[in-house]
């Protein structure tokens, strides 16, 4: 069913499903700093790269804000709401669908799946999740959509970053763009002999130091958490979803 919500002026209507995460979005719980960040960020005509859309609130977002959008995601089901949603807000004109993701080889890979608003990876396998075949492509596909100095790209993919970021990061940031990074810290641990996150010993390795120390103190890793880049210096800030990367500030080296 269709319901109308409202974000910062905007009105939208979205494919509300059972046990649908709209009821967050709506009071402003689900992740007030992406949404503070976009509304802050994203201005009209510019470039929005979405990898990870998912049911599309990020999708939406900045398609309502004015950008250009083109979101990646490889979940049909998730990929279905999205449009629906999207149709129905009247943003389709804004919004180009790919129903790809990016990976470190283009062709074909498993995506574990739940449902059509629950999470989907590419490399975290959870019980009850169901295995199917999506299409990939290498992140040199994303050089085709930037505009130099006019691109925000946004990677949220559920462990997928530490794979694929480093290689992401040297094009999108040559092109003067700028990177929006949900991080899982567990799997950078999880993940760290193959990770081309951590191809970086000052980004990934002062993270992970971080990380680990945090975990000392409070007996877990966060979900995530925000890391401000100055040179080299990465300082872990609070809670969130978020993790921005000026271009000015952040060089990437192999």
């Amino acid at each position: 069913m269709l319901r109308e919500i409202s974000w910062h002026r905007h009105r939208l209507n979205v494919v509300d499903e059972p046990g649908s995460f709209w009821d967050k979005f709506e009071s402003g719980e689900w992740e007030p700093e992406t949404r503070a960040f976009l509304a802050e960020r994203v201005r009209p005509d510019m470039v929005f790269i979405d990898l990870g859309a998912w049911v599309g609130p990020t999708t939406l977002i900045a398609a309502a804000l004015g950008a250009r959008v083109v979101a990646f995601e490889p979940n049909p089901a998730s990929l279905d709401l999205m449009r629906r949603s999207v149709e129905a807000s009247g943003l389709a004109e804004r919004v180009t669908l790919v129903p790809k993701a990016i990976w470190t080889a283009a062709g074909q890979r498993q995506l574990s799946v739940g449902s059509a608003t629950s999470g989907s990876s590419l490399v975290v396998r959870k019980p009850r999740h169901n295995l199917i075949d999506v299409a990939c492509e290498l992140p040199a596909y994303l050089e085709q959509f930037i505009v130099p100095g006019s691109t925000l790209l946004k990677i949220d993919v559920e462990g997928a970053e530490y794979d694929i970021f480093a290689d992401v990061a040297s094009i999108v940031l040559q092109r003067q763009a700028d990177i929006l990074l949900s991080i899982h810290p567990h799997k950078a641990v999880d993940h760290r002999k193959k990770a081309s996150f951590l191809r970086n010993p000052a980004l990934g390795g002062a993270l992970l130091r971080r990380l680990l120390r945090l975990r000392q103190q409070v007996g877990r890793f966060p979900a995530a958490k925000v890391v401000e880049s100055r040179g080299s210096t990465f300082t872990l800030r609070a809670p969130t979803m978020v993790d921005f990367f000026r271009a000015s500030q952040f060089c990437l080296e192999h």
